[in-house]
C-alpha cells in the first residue's frame, strides 16, 4: 500500500495514458480529486465539471444510497464491483469498478479506481443467453425433435419434444434402438439410410418412415440423419425428426383425388384432350374409342393429324388460347377415323399447367348424331312443308275438278234424250267421249288423292286386297321405264293372293319400286336384262313380293341410308330422295317390312312383306235405287264460282238452289231470317271458314246450324280438322258426282224429318 504521495509525472503517465477511465476520489467527501482522459471521453463531463461533483452525482438517483460502499471496495486482486454511471448526456452505463490503491493527494485521504465499459459485453452476454433459453425451449417444445444416436442406431439422448412425436416418454426411448420406432415396412429403408450415413460424415441423409410405438398409432416423419461421430462437440449421429403426418395424408388424399379424377376423365364420354405445344401430351378412352386408333398411335403426334384437311384452320385457332382467356369458345370440327369415317366435335380450350409445363387442355363433345338429328329434323321441316304444299295444290285442284266432273254429269244426263235421235256411230263416239272426259277427271283426282296421301292428313282405311290386281296395275304404270331396259318376269301370280292394306297405296310402293329397279339398268339393253317380280307366301302368315333387278347394284356404304328422305344414289336432277322413303313409311303403316339386300355388279333384291288375310266375302245384291225425296231449298256457299254453278246445275231441275261466293254475304242471309232445307258449306274459303260460319249461325238459329253439309277439297291444319269434328256434321269430300251429292241431301232430310 502506498503512503507517500506519487510524483506527477507518476500520475500524468497513469491518467492520461491509461485506455480505461480511471479518476481519484476524496475518500471521506467523495468527491472527485483527478479524472484522466478517458474518463472525461467516455462519460462526456469536462475535467472543471468532474472536479465539481461526487461519485453520487454520476450514478441514478435510485442507486445512490449504496454509493458510500464503494469507499470499502477491495483491494486490486479482489473481484471489481458492477455499477451503473449515468453520463453526461443522461445515458445510463454498465460498469465494472476495480480499486486500484489507496493514497492521500494534498493531504487528504484519497483512492484510485479503475473502471471498465462492460455494457456492450453485458448486453452481448444478455442476448446470448436469451438464445441458448430460446434454443432449449425450442429444443424441449417444439415440434420437431432431436435425437442423438450411437454407431449402433442406440438412443443415447432426446430432447423433451421427441416424446410427443414418438409417442413414448424420454426415459424409455433413451437406450433404446431407433429400429424398433419403425414401422415393419420401413425399417429396411431406415437400415439403408443408417448405413449411408455412417459412409457418408458430416453429410445430411434424408429420408420418410413411419413411427411410432408397437401398438401405434403410426405417423409419417421426415427424418434427416448427419453423422457427427467425429466431431468432439457431438460425438453421435444426429437425427432430426419432423411430423409430416397431415402433409402425407394431404398427399394421399390428392393422390386419390388426383386417381379420381383421372378416372373420371378415362370414363367419360366427353373427348379429353391435352396438347403442349400442338403435340398430344394425353388422351382419355373416349378420344381412341372415337378414332379407333391405340394411345401410343396418338400420344406425341400432332393433334391436327386427325382433323379434317378442310377444317384445320378453323382447330388450330380454336386451340390457340392464351393464359387468362374468358370464357372459352365453342369450336366444332370434324376428325378423321382409323376407318376414313368422320366425326363432327363442338370442343372447348383451356390453357393449363400439366406436368408442370403449360398446356391446353380441350373438352370435345361427338356431336355426329345431334348433327344427324338435325338433319333429319330439318327435312321433316321440309317434309311438312312440301306436305302443307301438297294439301293447297290437292285442295285447288280438287275445286275445278269437282266442277268439271259435276258438269260432265249434267251433260250426260242433258244428251241422253237426245241420242236416240242421232246415228249409231255417232252416239257412240259421243257416248266414249264423255267417257274419256270422266276418265280423265277420275285420273286427276287420283292424283289429288296421292298429293293428299303424301301430306300425311288423309289417311286411308286398309283392308282385304287382292295383290294379283295391285301389281297388274303397277306393272302397266311401269311399263314404259321397263320396256327399253329389261324383261319383266313374274311369278308366284297364278292364284289370288289377298294382303291387309290399302289397294293404291301398295300400288304406289310397287310402282316405285319397279321404276327403280328399271332405272338401275342402262338403256339400250334389254333383252340382256331382266326385272323379277316374285311372290310367295311363308308359313308365318306373311305374304313376301321381291323386286329383283340385274342392274349396277348399290355400294354397301349407302345401304343404311337408302330410307332416308332426300337420299338418293341417282344422278342430281334425275330423284329427289322420297321415293324409298314414302314406299318404308307405306309399308310401316301397313305393318309389314321393307328390306333391301344389294351388292356393286350384282343388282339388287327389294323384299316387301305384307300381312296376308282371307278373301273378301261375296258381293252384297245391289241395294233398290232410293225413292226419290220431295224437293227441298239449298244454299250453295262456296268461294270458287265455277262449283256453284256445277251444283246448281246439278239439283236446279229437282230443286231450288241458291248459291253464294261470299261467306260473309251468306252470313248475314242466314242470320237475317232466311231458311233452307240444306247449306251445303265449303271449309276453307278466305272471309269466313265455313266452321266459323257454322258456329255463327248456331248461335242465332241452331235449327239451320242443324242442315249444314261441309264440303271440302283438301286438307286442313289439326285445329281446323277438330273444329269441323266438334261441328258434328257430315263432309263430302270433292270431287263427288250427283249421286254422292243427292245421298247426302237424303241422309240430311232423314235425320232432320
Amino acid at each position: 500500500m502506498l503512503t507517500t504521495a506519487p510524483s506527477p509525472e507518476l500520475i500524468d503517465a497513469l491518467f492520461n495514458c491509461s485506455p480505461v477511465a480511471m479518476w481519484v476520489f476524496d475518500r471521506e467527501t467523495l468527491r472527485f480529486l483527478a479524472v484522466n482522459d478517458e474518463a472525461v471521453r467516455r462519460y462526456g463531463y469536462s475535467r472543471e465539471e468532474f472536479l465539481a461533483r461526487t461519485i453520487l452525482d454520476i450514478r441514478p438517483v435510485d442507486q445512490r444510497d449504496g454509493a458510500r460502499a464503494a469507499v470499502d471496495l477491495p483491494d486490486g486482486s479482489a473481484r471489481p464491483r458492477h455499477w451503473l454511471h449515468r453520463t453526461a448526456s443522461g445515458e445510463v452505463i454498465d460498469v465494472e469498478v476495480r480499486r486500484a490503491a489507496d493514497l492521500e493527494l494534498a493531504g487528504r485521504p484519497a483512492r484510485l479506481v479503475i473502471i471498465r465499459d462492460v455494457t456492450e459485453e453485458r448486453r452481448a452476454l444478455a442476448s446470448l443467453r436469451a438464445s441458448e433459453r430460446r434454443f432449449r425451449a425450442v429444443l424441449e417444445h417444439g415440434t420437431d425433435a432431436l435425437v442423438f444416436q450411437c454407431a449402433e442406431g442406440k438412443i443415447i439422448w432426446a430432447a423433451a419434444s421427441a416424446r410427443n412425436i414418438l409417442g413414448c416418454p424420454i426415459d424409455q426411448l433413451v437406450g433404446r434402438q431407433g429400429l424398433d420406432l419403425v414401422h415393419p415396412d420401413d425399417r429396411a429403408a431406415i437400415v439403408a439410410a443408417r448405413a449411408d450415413s455412417l459412409a457418408r460424415p458430416f453429410e445430411r441423409i434424408r429420408g420418410v418412415a413411419r413411427y411410432g410405438p408397437r401398438e401405434g398409432p403410426w405417423r409419417w416423419l421426415e427424418v434427416v440423419r448427419e453423422n457427427r461421430l467425429d466431431d468432439p462437440a457431438v460425438g453421435a449421429v444426429v437425427v432430426h425428426l419432423r411430423d409430416v403426418t397431415e402433409q402425407k395424408l394431404a398427399e394421399e388424399a390428392l393422390r386419390r383425388s388426383e386417381e379420381s379424377f383421372r378416372n373420371v376423365i378415362e370414363s367419360s364420354p366427353d373427348l379429353v384432350v391435352v396438347a403442349r405445344e400442338g403435340l398430344a401430351v394425353y388422351v382419355n378412352a373416349a378420344v381412341l374409342g372415337a378414332l379407333g386408333l391405340a394411345r401410343e398411335g396418338v400420344l406425341g403426334r400432332p393433334v391436327l393429324e386427325a382433323v379434317h384437311p378442310e377444317d384445320r384452320a378453323l382447330v388450330r385457332a380454336g386451340l390457340s388460347v392464351a393464359p387468362g382467356a374468358s370464357r372459352p369458345e365453342v369450336t366444332e370440327g370434324r376428325l378423321v377415323c382409323a376407318d376414313g369415317s368422320s366425326l363432327s366435335v363442338e370442343f372447348r380450350a383451356v390453357p393449363v399447367d400439366f406436368a408442370g409445363a403449360p398446356a391446353v387442355l380441350a373438352f370435345g363433345r361427338d356431336v355426329t348424331e345431334r348433327r344427324r338429328l338435325e338433319g333429319r329434323l330439318a327435312v321433316a321441316d321440309r317434309m311438312s312443308s312440301i306436305g302443307s304444299l301438297a294439301a293447297g295444290v290437292a285442295h285447288e285442284i280438287n275445286n275445278p275438278v269437282a266442277s268439271s266432273l259435276a258438269n260432265v254429269g249434267f251433260l250426260a244426263e242433258a244428251m241422253a234424250p237426245h241420242l236416240a235421235a242421232v246415228s249409231a256411230p255417232e252416239r257412240r263416239e259421243l257416248e266414249e267421249t264423255l267417257r274419256d272426259v270422266r276418265d280423265g277427271l277420275e285420273r286427276v283426282r287420283v292424283i289429288v288423292r296421292d298429293l293428299k296421301t303424301f301430306s300425311h292428313l288423309d289417311e286411308q282405311a286398309l283392308g282385304p286386297v287382292e295383290l294379283r290386281g295391285v301389281l297388274d296395275s303397277a306393272c302397266r304404270l311401269a311399263f314404259n321405264e321397263l320396256k327399253h331396259r329389261a324383261r319383266l318376269v313374274r311369278s308366284g301370280l297364278e292364284e289370288p293372293v289377298w294382303v291387309q292394306g290399302s289397294e293404291g297405296r301398295l300400288a304406289q310402293v310397287f310402282v316405285n319400286l319397279l321404276v327403280n329397279a328399271a332405272q338401275s339398268i342402262p338403256e339400250g339393253a334389254a333383252g340382256q336384262n331382266e326385272v323379277r317380280l316374285a311372290v310367295r307366301r311363308g308359313d308365318d302368315g306373311r305374304v313376301r313380293v321381291e323386286v329383283q333387278d340385274t342392274g349396277g347394284g348399290i355400294r354397301p356404304e349407302h345401304l343404311p341410308r337408302l330410307f332416308d328422305p332426300f337420299f338418293t344414289t341417282k344422278a342430281k336432277g334425275v330423284g329427289t330422295g322420297l321415293g324409298l322413303s314414302i314406299c318404308h313409311s307405306i309399308v310401316r303403316a301397313h305393318g309389314g317390312a321393307i328390306e333391301v339386300e344389294s351388292a356393286p355388279g350384282r343388282g339388287s333384291c327389294f323384299r316387301v312383306a305384307l300381312l296376308g288375310c282371307v278373301p273378301a266375302g261375296p258381293a252384297a245384291d245391289p241395294e233398290p235405287a232410293p225413292a226419290p225425296f220431295p224437293r227441298v231449298s239449298v244454299l250453295v256457299v262456296d268461294d270458287e264460282p265455277g262449283v256453284c254453278a256445277s251444283i246448281s246445275r246439278l239439283l236446279k231441275a229437282e230443286h231450288e238452289v241458291v248459291t253464294y261466293s261470299s261467306s260473309r254475304t251468306a252470313r248475314e242471309l242466314l242470320l237475317s231470317g232466311a231458311r233452307f232445307d240444306a247449306v251445303l258449306c265449303d271449309v276453307m274459303m278466305p272471309e269466313l271458314t265455313g266452321v266459323q260460319l257454322h258456329a255463327a249461325v248456331r248461335e242465332r238459329a241452331p235449327e239451320q246450324a242443324a242442315r249444314f253439309v261441309f264440303m271440302t277439297g283438301g286438307v286442313f291444319s289439326a285445329e281446323t280438322r277438330a273444329l269441323l269434328a266438334n261441328t258434328g256434321r257430315p263432309v263430302l269430300h270433292k270431287p263427288f258426282e250427283k249421286a254422292q251429292l243427292l245421298a247426302a241431301l237424303r241422309e240430311l232430310q232423314e235425320s232432320t224429318r
